[in-house]
């Protein structure tokens, strides 16, 4: 059945304020001055010159810590340079050295001015430009998936889904280059797949397409082993329901492009997994006592909705207070779907979210462990459909008054203006 008026209303309408608010990202964030984006952009360039995956070690002229990670996003982003100049964006990157992490605005490359840079740059906002095409595809899939969860209430949509898609740190990480649009875009649109079937709205393709884009998603990021979770209990309740069939599509969907990824892996590394350049030698009892910690918590949370360039640009504090009723409303859909009472509409799909941002967030935490101890909220955008979803499925059967349906919306979209003039002011001001 296609939508109805309304649900395309809301598609086309949010779809549209998430694009202008995007640009408006990729315009005001220096070049350089968002996570790792040397990093990635040295690793499209040299897809761009050689056509080959670049070295563990190194890119080009250019030591990476990037040139472990899957080629999806990139070789994407390098697909559109070649065929659009032909030639490596070649920014001339000159670090500065003294990026303080605690100061509003420090910048971590010196800025350019000089015609090369301001060609390169321009170059670098096109790119940025088409990156939001990922971000774009998670927006219309979360607001589906939550359509799902509400059986089609587009104001419950609007109170609980938009905050998350217009969230500043979202558009950020949308509107700049990395490596985070693939994995989210493609872990949404398998647990959306997922959460139709346990709904009993899928069917045999939609179990293949929901093991398919769940393998599909390692390549753009490992972290997208935690949709395995999900998978095996949509595999047992379809299992328990009789429907072993789509419980085997599931899989046989999702073990050809995982073994290919291996595959990969193994040509790459001589190793199953890749091996990650970051890491840090603090002792694991340190590790632990930060763990315990709740500071890291704080700023996982923070991060999620708003620290934005190197983590160091942070909104005015009052602003923070717009995030306390998505935060809420997500706890509320954790207790509505996991308490024991008897069986509701949509709690199986519920439940398969909450296993899936456990597992997301397990991950996250089991990197920090041992990898590298980075509490950055991004690492949580491949559940963030998953999130707002809970978020919806909290207000179920709870139509809200109008004055809210217009209230949240509009206030997520002034914070989002706030965050860009915020990083223009920071910027602004920040020595050079």
């Amino acid at each position: 059945m296609r939508p109805a008026w309304h649900q395309r209303l809301l598609y086309g309408g949010v779809g549209a304020v998430y694009l202008a608010l995007g640009l408006g990202f990729v315009g005001v964030v220096p070049i350089g001055e968002a996570p790792d984006e040397p990093a990635h952009l040295a690793y499209v360039d040299t897809l761009v010159r050689t056509g080959h995956l670049p070295l563990v070690d190194r890119v080009g002229r250019r030591v990476s810590y990037e040139s472990y990670q899957p080629p999806l996003d990139y070789g994407i982003l390098a697909a559109w340079v070649s065929m659009t100049t032909g030639r490596p964006i070649d920014y001339p990157f000159q670090p500065t050295g003294t990026l303080d992490f605690n100061r509003q605005g420090s910048r971590a490359v010196v800025p350019r001015s000089d015609p090369i840079a301001r060609q390169a740059a321009a170059s670098v906002r096109k790119l940025r430009a088409v990156r939001l095409g990922w971000g774009l595809l998670t927006v219309l899939l979360t607001l589906r998936l939550a359509l799902l969860v509400s059986a089609g209430d587009v104001s419950v949509a609007l109170v609980s889904a938009v905050p998350f898609v217009l969230a500043p740190q979202f558009l950020f990480v949308s509107a700049t280059i990395n490596n985070d649009g693939a994995v989210t875009a493609l872990a949404t649109a398998g647990l959306y797949y997922l959460a139709r079937l346990l709904e009993g709205e899928g069917g045999a393709v939609d179990a293949v397409a929901a093991g398919a884009l769940a393998g599909a998603a390692l390549w753009g990021k490992e972290s997208a082993f935690f949709l395995a979770a999900p998978l095996l209990y949509a595999t047992l309740q379809l299992v328990r329901r009789g429907k072993s069939r789509w419980a085997a599509g599931i899989w046989g969907g999702y073990l050809l492009p995982v073994l290919l990824w291996f595959a990969l892996s193994e040509m790459r590394f001589q190793a199953l997994l890749p091996p990650p350049p970051t890491g840090f030698g603090s002792p694991t009892g340190s590790r632990i006592g930060q763990l315990l910690h709740p500071h890291w918590l704080v700023s996982l949370g923070g991060s999620f909705w708003a620290k934005l360039g190197w983590l160091d640009v942070r909104l005015p504090a009052p602003l923070y207070a717009a995030f306390l009723l998505p935060t809420g409303l997500v706890a509320a859909g954790v207790w509505r779907a996991l308490r024991p009472l008897r069986r509701e509409p949509g709690r199986e799909g519920a439940r398969l979210l909450v296993l899936a941002a456990l597992a997301n967030l397990g991950l996250v935490v089991l990197y920090m462990m041992t990898i590298d101890w980075q509490p950055q909220g991004r690492y949580l955008f491949p559940t963030l459909a998953a999130f707002a979803a809970l978020a919806t499925f909290a207000l179920r059967g709870r139509r809200p008054p109008r004055w809210l349906t217009v209230a949240v919306p509009a206030v997520a979209i002034a914070v989002a203006v706030v965050s860009i003039t915020t990083i223009a002011a920071a910027y602004a001001v920040s020595p050079r």
